[in-house]
C-alpha cells in the first residue's frame, strides 16, 4: 500500500531515516542471558551475548532482566510465551466481542431517542458492566480512553456539545410546530388577513467580551480588561411582518426614577421615562437613528412598555378597521387584561407562540436573532479596534471604554435596518406561516465574518491555536444504526 503523502514541509525538514539501532529480544533469549550471568558473571555474559554493543548499555540491560528473573523464568518455561518479545500483564489488550459492542450501541441508540445524555463516564461504566456480565474479571477491562476512541470510530459515533435541552423530543416539537403553523393559517383565513406580524424582545449588553482569549500556556489565571459595564444592558424590541417590512425598534435603557412622584409621572407620560435635561439628548438620538428609546429602573420590558409599543405601532394607523394578526411569546408583560382589551379595541388579534418551542415557531428566533447578535458583535469588535488604534498613537496603559447608550442605539438601528426583505420573509416561511416565493428562496443573510476572525485576533480576543480536540469531550450525538 502506498504511504499517504502528508503535509509538505515549508522549512525543508525531513523525517529522519530509520536506523534500526534497537534490537528486540524474546523471553527465551532473556532467560538464557540471566542464567549465564548468574553462572559466569557480568563481564563474561557481555562478551558472549553483547560483544558488539556498548558495555554500559549491555550492563544496564542485563541488570534489569536479572531483577525480573523469576517472571522471565516462568514465561520461558511456557512454550506459548517463550517466543514473545514483551511481557504483558493479564488483562492488557482485553476487548469486548463484536456482539457485546453492538449491545452497547443499541443501548446508546435507546438513550439518544429518549434524549438522555451519554457522557464519556457513562459509556465507560456501561462497557465495564457488559464486560463483567461476560465473565471478564474486574480490572482486566477498564474501558480506557483509547478503547472508547476506537469504539466510537468503529460505529461512527462522536461526542458533541449539546445545542438544545428540553423534556420533549424533536419529533414532538415538530408535531407541535406543524400544528401551530396550521392554527396560524386558520386564523389568517378567519380574520381575512394576508400577512402576519411578529415581535420579540432581547437583551443587548453594553460589553460583549468573548469567552476566550489568547494566553500563554500553563497560566491558571487569564486576565482581561473590561469597561466597567460588563453587566449593563438594554432591551431591544423588534417588529416585522411576513411581507418583509421592518418597523422602528424600541430600545429600553436603565434610567433613575425621580424622587418626586409628580415629576416621575411627567417623565413617564411625556419624556419616555427620562428627565427633562436628558430627554433632549434622547429625542435627538431617536430622530437620528429611527428608533424609539425609553427608560425604566430595570432596562427590561414590562406591561407598560407593551402598552406604549402597541399604541405606537397599531393605535394610530391609517386603516384601523383592517385586522392585525400579531404573534407574541408567552412573556407575562404581553398578556395583561388591559393590553388584551386595548388590542381588541385596535382590531389586533394576539396569538401566543407555544412556550419551549419558540425556536421553531417564532420567526424572530428562527431567522433574525442570530444574525442580529452577529452584527452587534461585529460592531463591538470594530469599536474596540478603533480604541486600540487611538491608543497606539498615544502613550500609557490601554483603558477600555464601553459604548455609551447613543452608540448602542445606533448599533441596534443599523443592524436591524441591514436585514434584507428575503431574510425577514424567510423567518415566517420557515415557521410554516406563509409560502416563500421562488424568487425569495434563500437563507437568511449573515454578515460576512471573514474579517471578524483577524479583527478579534488583532484585539487579543480569539485563541489562534485551538489545540487537539478530544473525542471524549461531552455528549454522544445521534447514534447511527449498525450495519448488519
Amino acid at each position: 500500500m502506498t504511504r499517504h503523502q502528508g503535509r509538505t514541509s515549508i522549512k525543508g525538514i525531513r523525517t529522519h531515516a530509520k536506523k534500526y539501532l534497537r534490537t528486540q529480544y524474546n523471553i527465551d533469549y532473556k532467560h538464557a542471558v540471566v542464567e549465564h550471568y548468574r553462572a559466569f558473571g557480568i563481564d563474561n555474559t557481555i562478551t558472549r551475548f553483547f560483544a558488539s554493543e556498548q558495555r554500559d548499555a549491555a550492563r544496564k540491560r542485563i541488570s534489569k532482566w536479572n531483577k525480573n528473573a523469576y517472571l522471565i523464568s516462568a514465561l520461558a518455561s511456557n512454550p506459548r510465551t517463550a517466543n514473545h518479545d514483551r511481557m504483558r500483564s493479564p488483562g492488557i489488550g482485553t476487548v469486548l466481542s463484536p456482539a457485546a459492542e453492538e449491545e452497547i450501541v443499541g443501548w446508546i441508540n435507546e438513550l439518544c431517542r429518549d434524549g438522555v445524555p451519554v457522557s464519556a463516564t457513562v459509556l465507560q461504566l456501561k462497557a465495564r458492566e457488559v464486560a463483567q456480565a461476560l465473565g471478564i474479571e474486574p480490572g482486566l477491562f477498564v474501558a480506557s480512553n483509547p478503547w472508547k476512541a476506537s469504539f466510537l470510530r468503529r460505529y461512527r459515533l462522536v461526542f458533541r456539545i449539546k445545542n438544545r435541552a428540553g423534556q420533549t423530543s424533536l419529533d414532538d416539537d415538530n408535531e407541535l410546530s406543524c400544528a401551530f403553523a396550521a392554527e396560524v393559517r386558520e386564523w389568517m383565513q378567519k380574520f381575512g388577513v394576508t400577512k402576519v406580524y411578529n415581535a420579540d424582545q432581547t437583551f443587548v449588553f453594553c460589553e460583549m467580551l468573548p469567552k476566550k482569549t489568547i494566553n500563554a500556556r500553563g497560566e491558571q489565571t487569564v486576565w482581561v480588561k473590561y469597561g466597567r459595564r460588563e453587566k449593563q444592558r438594554a432591551t431591544a424590541m423588534r417588529l416585522a411582518d411576513s411581507d418583509g417590512n421592518k418597523f422602528r425598534p424600541f430600545i429600553v435603557f436603565k434610567a433613575k426614577s425621580s424622587r418626586n412622584a409628580e415629576t416621575q409621572a411627567l417623565n413617564v407620560s411625556n419624556r419616555h421615562g427620562f428627565g427633562r435635561v436628558l430627554w433632549r439628548e434622547i429625542k435627538e438620538l431617536q430622530d437620528e437613528n429611527e428608533v424609539q428609546i425609553y427608560g425604566n429602573s430595570t432596562a427590561w420590558w414590562n406591561s407598560s412598555m407593551t402598552s406604549e409599543w402597541t399604541r405606537y405601532n397599531f393605535g394610530d394607523r391609517t386603516t384601523p378597521s383592517e385586522p392585525i394578526l400579531l404573534l407574541f411569546d408567552s412573556f407575562s408583560g404581553h398578556w395583561t387584561d388591559k393590553i388584551q382589551a386595548y388590542d381588541a379595541m385596535c382590531n389586533v388579534h394576539l396569538k401566543a407562540v407555544p412556550p419551549k418551542i419558540t425556536w421553531r415557531c417564532q420567526p424572530d428566533d428562527v431567522a433574525w436573532m442570530k444574525p442580529l447578535k452577529d452584527k452587534l458583535r461585529t460592531k463591538w469588535v470594530e469599536n474596540l479596534r478603533d480604541q486600540l488604534a487611538r491608543h497606539n498613537r498615544g502613550s500609557g496603559a490601554f483603558l477600555m471604554s464601553p459604548p455609551d447608550p447613543g452608540v448602542i442605539a445606533h448599533w441596534i438601528s443599523q443592524s436591524w435596518l441591514a436585514f434584507s426583505t428575503p431574510t425577514i420573509i424567510s423567518g415566517f416561511a420557515r415557521c410554516g406561516f406563509v409560502h416563500l416565493h421562488s424568487v425569495l428562496e434563500e437563507e437568511p443573510d449573515l454578515d460576512d465574518t471573514t474579517d471578524l476572525v483577524p479583527q478579534q485576533q488583532a484585539c487579543g480576543l480569539l485563541d489562534a491555536q485551538v489545540g487537539d480536540m478530544s473525542v471524549l469531550a461531552d455528549l454522544v450525538d445521534s447514534a447511527i444504526s449498525i450495519n448488519q
